[in-house]
């Protein structure tokens, strides 16, 4: 995911001597990387098992309790999310409505990064990437308030195009060395 934004944001060179912390928060857990450059800072990364999958059972309760159901269909909720639109019985369902109880599920994971990085005056970027960017970029903003937040527009499959980088450069390279 790294990769891929720097790359997209022509940010590469940049961002090899800066300290930088990679938040990536995926279904099942939310991964943090403190880095400079590509190289790992000892001791302030990490992973907490808090993901997406906390916040999408969070609104399915929510909706189970409005309509007296028992709802428990989280991929769909996650695909209405990011399509802007959720139905159910034909009916739309605004889905904002269980959002700030949803986000307080997902605050553990928040707690733990802030637990590495403190209040992040060490950190010169931080880059937000995965499939629940868009969910966890208010809690960052308001946990590291004086940083400018980048949030990779393609987040859901940054990690991906990233490693589709990674091959392609390592490919290219093996190329250079055969001819």
């Amino acid at each position: 995911g790294f990769l891929h934004y720097a790359s997209q944001a022509k940010l590469l060179e940049e961002l090899s001597s800066t300290r930088n912390l990679l938040i990536d928060p995926g279904f099942f857990t939310v991964d943090f990387l403190v880095s400079t450059g590509l190289r790992e800072i000892s001791g302030k990364s990490g992973s907490h098992p808090t993901g997406m999958s906390a916040y999408l059972k969070a609104v399915a309760k929510g909706i189970s309790e409005d309509l007296k159901i028992n709802y428990d269909n989280i991929s769909h909720i996650d695909e209405g999310i990011r399509k802007g639109q959720f139905r159910l019985y034909g009916q739309n369902v605004d889905l904002t409505k269980y959002h700030q109880t949803a986000v307080s599920e997902i605050m553990p994971a928040v707690d733990a990064i802030s637990n590495k990085v403190g209040d992040g005056r060490s950190i010169d970027q931080i880059i937000l990437v995965g499939g629940g960017a868009n969910i966890f970029l208010d809690p960052i903003k308001k946990l590291l308030p004086k940083h400018n937040i980048h949030c990779d527009e393609n987040s859901v499959v940054a990690n991906v195009l990233g490693f589709q980088k990674i091959g392609e450069a390592w490919f290219a390279k093996l190329n250079r060395e055969v001819a």
